[in-house]
């Protein structure tokens, strides 16, 4: 029998945070330090150099935050290494903006006019041309990136467009780059900027080269497709050579027919781990290829990448309360399912809201599992009929703190997953009975639909990590120019 303290149920793979944020603030400040510490240039020219010198940095840095290595997002979570991406990003923008304007006041401050034309000079000269060029696609990139992902074309596209044009802008960087080598990088900082270069070249082989070949080496294929809903189907893959290993309540992005793993989606899987060699996922049909599943064979190959994800147990809590809103049921039931293999007899509290019945694809499963778990259940309705046992309407504080009464929240580990305006809701109730952000466990697939108390918690801490960078190259600046 395992429960609290099951080896299954360490930590998750990766590095901590706060290594993460020291690694990150070393690989961008090293090569900028590096760049202006043989001493000799106008601040002007020192402002110039820093700020090209950590965006070309940090620019390298995001091939490794993109959310597919483990390592740098297992303990922080998908949502929380891509909204980190994506926060970065912006403020790769804000610096190449500080190095454009900043060229004309290399050689002192000039009059407006005398600024207008240095600047004016400066973006049409001809050595120049790679760096603007970057900098028009970089203006393009980022903010098509933040806002309209998936939305003016399909999925896979925008990602191979992506990734193309993040590559196409460090190749015009380094262009411009090795243009003005001299009066950019001192030796110690190429060496660092070509060591960060290496890796992203590295991460792109990961990504497109190494990962289809592992994703599909696992072996799955469809055992079945069926509907469980207007909007959902279940899948069930099986595989022969039962390599694959996973925690309950994680994720992997998964292909099929042997395409590429660029058409792959992220999908949490329903299923425990005791149910290997099989997995199982519920996919709700949103468009970006889901659609297609309901017409896919038993038999075909299934690539699958993982797996990927923070929500998972840790701490040996004595007891969990999981909150579950429409598709979000599908790793509940993988903690649940595991949690009845395994025979534990701690407390369960399960809040399980849908907009309409038929969204409950779930319910006879979950009436089993109280059967087998210390589990009580609160089922609710928003719309349409209302089946035996569930309530009309959406969560409140008041029913959750009376839902959790019998419990000690600091003892206790809250999983939170669904529709983004009830996780906000959800956190924040739970915030309001007592849970630290600490004993709330969230993963979304979009960071930047959160406006919870937990997300704004690791929004001021991502700011606070730029802002001591800032800090540190306004001291370097101040030291060496």
């Amino acid at each position: 029998m395992n429960g609290p303290g099951d080896p299954k149920q360490s930590p998750s793979a990766g590095l901590p945070g706060w290594l993460l944020a020291a690694l990150y603030a070393v690989a961008v400040i090293g090569p900028t330090v590096a760049s202006i510490a043989d001493g000799g240039p106008t601040i002007g020219k020192a402002v110039v150099v820093a700020a090209g010198v950590a965006a070309l940095a940090m620019l390298l840095a995001q091939f490794v935050t993109s959310g597919r290595f483990e390592r740098v997002s297992g303990r922080l979570g998908l949502d929380v290494t891509m909204g980190f991406h994506r926060m970065a990003g912006m403020a790769v923008l804000a610096l190449v903006a500080v190095h454009v304007f900043a060229i004309p006041l290399q050689h002192g401050l000039p009059s407006l006019p005398r600024y207008a034309t240095r600047l004016a000079n400066s973006l049409a000269a001809p050595g120049n041309a790679p760096g603007l060029a970057a900098t028009l696609f970089l203006l393009v990139l980022v903010p098509w990136a933040k806002w309209f992902r998936g939305r003016i074309m399909r999925y896979e596209i925008w990602r191979l467009v992506h990734g193309l044009g993040a590559t196409l802008i460090v190749v015009l960087v380094a262009l411009h780059a090795a243009h003005r080598g001299e009066s950019l990088f001192t030796p110690a900082a190429l060496t660092m900027i070509l060591l960060l270069a290496a890796v992203g070249i590295g991460s792109l082989v990961v990504v497109y080269a190494v990962r289809p070949r592992t994703a599909y080496g696992h072996g799955f294929r469809i055992e079945g497709v069926r509907r469980l809903s207007p909007t959902v189907v279940e899948l069930t893959a099986l595989s022969e050579q039962a390599r694959f290993a996973f925690r309950p309540g994680q994720f992997a992005w998964i292909a099929f027919a042997g395409r590429h793993t660029l058409t792959d989606n992220p999908f949490s899987i329903a299923s425990a781990p005791e149910d290997l060699p099989r997995l199982r996922f519920l996919i709700r049909e949103a468009g970006d290829g889901t659609r297609r599943v309901a017409t896919l064979k038993p038999g075909v190959a299934v690539a699958v990448d993982g797996p990927h994800g923070s929500f998972v147990e840790h701490g040996n809590p004595e007891a969990l309360v999981l909150i579950a809103g429409g598709i979000g049921i599908a790793p509940i039931l993988s903690i649940l399912r595991s949690a009845a293999a395994r025979g534990d007899r701690r407390p369960y509290r399960l809040v399980y809201a849908t907009r309409r019945a038929e969204d409950l694809i779930a319910r006879a499963e979950i009436l089993d599992l109280t059967q087998r778990l210390d589990l009580r259940v609160d089922t609710l309705v928003e719309d349409g009929e209302l089946p035996a046992g569930s309530r009309r309407g959406r969560m409140t504080a008041d029913a959750m703190k009376a839902f959790v009464s019998d419990l000690d929240c600091t003892r206790v580990l809250a999983f939170v997953c669904g529709p983004p305006g009830l996780m906000d809701a959800a956190a924040a109730m739970l915030v309001e009975c007592g849970f630290g952000s600490d004993r709330i466990v969230m993963e979304r697939f979009d960071y930047d639909a959160a406006h919870d108390p937990v997300s704004r918690i690791v929004r001021r801490r991502f700011m606070m990590l730029f802002a001591g960078m800032v800090a540190l190259l306004a001291g370097a600046l101040a030291i060496f120019a």
